[in-house]
């Protein structure tokens, strides 16, 4: 191992400990070295958009991890290969011989939301890789994520991310053919050719496209034969470089009764997970919903309505719309309390209404053996702090509770303090799938015992 080697090696150990493993693989895996000396540090990417995105992200993290291996802190240069290489594996089954290509399908146009646009989505740290992953399958469709499989729970912007590569892609790319479908479009289209003997027209329909997008591919689940059809046109569109985009509820290996064979070649490309946004990033989208329909609003107004959804987008948005639609056709100006009244009839429908900060200090102290008393108290013991923490990352998940009010909650700490406990749970949660399937449960427990105090 050369000198250069050992220094990028070491400083990859380094930065390793501060990102996600999806993280890691999406952005270092491709990268090398070059020249790296006391005052210069060359990065090979394999192209442009890697080094634009590096470069916005993840300078810092680099520089820092090169400062710690070798004492300098040197000018980072990044420098795009000239031929970029496909990371795509193998296909494990033959590939048939080249023959001509075949003509495509009539021309189509998928049925999308206009407002479904890259310029529209709103990025945080809970869905910054699927939205790289997105930006980079339309620079390179078929080449740089194949598939890309992004998941999450509803109403986090998965669809949003869909049709936003569909936009750009049919903007950029002249007659490119895509075809969008939902899983349940997709398996009843299937089911009616089947009975009316128009399979091969089915099938031309999705299989001779540029991409072909499945949202909610979960809903395959158990059914056999739809399967076994989506499985061919995947070999078929993955074989030809032709891109595939899916959405569903779960990552691939916790789809029930999905086929081996299915689970492992979504993994083939990008999966990216897309977590419920945090607060900065819910009221980023408040501002920018209602600046979108020519509303500014008061930043109390905002972190308000930032609060009615925790983790869903989706109802986010309906709030906003609401808000600003009553103030518009009453002539007032909008104020919390115009939005706490517009929006009163909509919160006994939130599940969550009942979740006290209370009923989780009872289900986490209880499963980690701690009183009431010493989760308000201010003990640093690991045995202490750590359930405390897991009590504020469910009380600021579960609740409408501001960072300040989770903070007052749990002994009057301050919002920087719950932050920090809500980010260590994430990371904790991502890095050890045992303590994620333990703090799923303690969710389930703290939902029962509301349902239960109700």
């Amino acid at each position: 191992m050369t000198r250069t080697q050992s220094i990028w090696s070491s400083a990859l150990a380094a930065i390793a400990k501060e990102l996600k493993p999806e993280e890691l693989a999406t952005w270092f895996k491709d990268i090398e070295p070059g020249d790296i000396t006391p005052s210069q540090a060359v990065i090979r990417t394999p192209s442009a958009f890697y080094s634009k995105w590096l470069e916005v992200y993840y300078a810092e993290k680099i520089l820092s991890a090169l400062e710690q291996v070798t004492g300098s802190r040197p000018e980072l240069v990044f420098d795009v290969a000239d031929e970029p290489s496909s990371s795509k594996p193998a296909d494990p089954e033959p590939k048939q011989p080249a023959t001509k290509a075949r003509p495509k399908s009539k021309s189509y146009t998928p049925k999308l939301n206009k407002d479904y646009t890259f310029n529209r989505f709103v990025t945080g740290p809970s869905n910054r890789l699927g939205h790289a992953a997105a930006l980079a399958t339309v620079e390179s469709p078929g080449i740089a994520y194949n598939p890309l499989f992004l998941h999450g729970g509803v109403g986090l912007g998965k669809t949003h991310l869909m049709h936003a590569v569909a936009h750009a892609l049919t903007k950029r790319h002249r007659n490119f053919q895509i075809r969008y479908f939902s899983c349940e479009s997709f398996m009843n289209q299937f089911i009616s050719a089947l009975q009316k003997g128009g399979i091969e027209q089915f099938r031309a329909r999705c299989r001779r496209v540029d991409a072909l997008m499945i949202d909610d591919i979960h809903v395959l689940a158990e059914r056999t034969r739809t399967q076994e059809e989506f499985f061919h046109t995947f070999n078929e569109l993955y074989n030809a470089h032709k891109q595939i985009i899916l959405s569903s509820d779960s990552p691939p290996e916790e789809i029930p009764t999905f086929e081996d064979r299915l689970v492992s070649r979504f993994k083939w490309g990008m999966v990216a997970r897309i977590d419920p946004p945090c607060l900065e990033t819910r009221m980023a989208i408040v501002q920018k919903k209602a600046e979108a329909r020519g509303w500014t609003l008061p930043d109390d107004v905002v972190e308000y309505l930032a609060n009615i959804a925790p983790s869903n987008v989706r109802e986010l948005e309906g709030a906003v719309l609401k808000t600003i639609g009553y103030a518009s056709l009453s002539g007032q100006s909008v104020t919390i309390a115009t939005a706490s009244e517009v929006l009163r009839a909509d919160r006994p429908k939130i599940p969550r209404g009942v979740i006290t900060p209370d009923g989780i200090e009872k289900v986490v102290g209880g499963a980690f053996g701690v009183t009431p008393e010493q989760l308000q108290s201010k003990s640093r013991a690991r045995s202490i702090a750590f359930p405390r923490q897991i009590c504020m990352y469910l009380t600021r998940s579960l609740t409408n509770l501001s960072l300040q009010e989770v903070g007052s909650a749990f002994g009057g700490r301050d919002h920087s303090t719950v932050a920090h406990a809500c980010e260590k749970i994430e990371k904790e949660q991502t890095a050890d799938p045992e303590f994620r399937s333990t703090l799923n449960s303690l969710t389930q427990q703290v939902r029962a015992h509301a349902a239960r105090s109700d």
